[in-house]
């Protein structure tokens, strides 16, 4: 009895835990110090790797004895969670690849396919084991095997000149005032993932939204896709109008844009909580954007 007593807590414990393995989750998390360095352990006597300025938004994954556990110059590295602010609960990642399946469970033999994904920008919550917990664009949530998500979008072009880049053309009557004046109508208007207007916006979403209402065109829903269309302008020569790109989370491709509307100022949709959450303008040449920007795009004017 006793033996069969035992025996059923084993099975109760491995039905409980059998499939769930150990998860590590990840979240966006914004510097608050001046300046923070960059550990290569969780000690204040650990050697330092680097430093990383005020605001800089960086992923991070596990949370432990006060410090959150990062990739820095492509090793294992470690800050202080004392002076770093969760700015989202997720981290921005990529399904690479084509028709990868999204699966209800981390199981291949278990698993139902809820959707298949094809190159797919998506949030990353946990890994758990081989398997990352993610949510789609479109909300749905599932897991994806490790082995095709990426948290750069090396799918994606790093280079502004691509010669597989087709043109859009912007009318050459245009006025880009009309341009800017829809997109400061905005102002305020919630940052919401994978939206595109007209209440609320993600960054790409918002200047797709702003084009098509001023100008009757179709820019894709991808930063990275956006920033290899029209002509690459230096940052010296921006103009109201121009579209301005960046990477941001650590990077090294574009994932934000943004309009750039004179005087030194860019409009975009923020997920940052110092900018609230929302469509907001920020200086282009100091700051955070100063030191993620990447280039500008003018789309042609026929």
């Amino acid at each position: 009895m006793k033996n069969t007593k035992t025996l059923a807590v084993c099975l109760i414990a491995f039905l409980l835990t059998g499939n769930l393995g150990f998860a590590e989750t990840y979240q966006s998390v914004k510097i608050t110090a001046n300046t923070l360095n960059v550990r290569q352990d969780m000690s204040l006597n650990a050697s330092i790797l680097g430093k990383l300025d005020h605001e800089t938004v960086i992923m991070t994954s596990d949370l432990a004895d006060g410090w959150y556990k990062t990739s820095y110059l492509g090793q294992t590295a470690y800050i202080s969670a004392d002076y770093a602010q969760v700015v989202d609960p997720f981290s921005p990642g990529y399904v690479l690849g084509q028709n990868v399946n999204l699966r209800d469970t981390p199981s291949v033999e278990e698993g139902r396919v809820l959707s298949q994904l094809s190159n797919a920008e998506i949030k990353v919550h946990a890994k758990q084991d081989d398997w990352y917990s993610i949510t789609t664009q479109d909300g749905i949530e599932g897991y994806v095997f490790a082995d095709f998500v990426s948290f750069v979008n090396t799918a994606a072009p790093v280079s502004p000149q691509s010669e597989a880049a087709d043109e859009i053309l912007v009318p050459a009557s245009a006025d880009t005032s009309n341009l800017i004046d829809i997109a400061k109508s905005k102002l305020g208007s919630p940052y919401a993932w994978a939206q595109e207007g007209p209440n609320s916006f993600d960054c790409s979403g918002f200047v797709k939204y702003c084009f098509k209402q001023a100008y009757g065109i179709e820019l894709p829903h991808s930063a990275s896709a956006i920033s290899q269309k029209g002509t690459t302008i230096s940052k010296e020569d921006l103009q109201p109008g121009d579209i301005v790109f960046f990477a941001t989370l650590g990077s090294v491709t574009v994932n934000h844009a943004g309009i750039y509307i004179g005087n030194g100022e860019f409009i975009h949709a923020s997920s940052s909580s110092s900018n609230g959450h929302q469509v907001h303008i920020n200086p282009i040449n100091t700051g955070y954007y100063n030191n993620v920007y990447q280039w500008a795009k003018r789309l042609s004017v026929d």
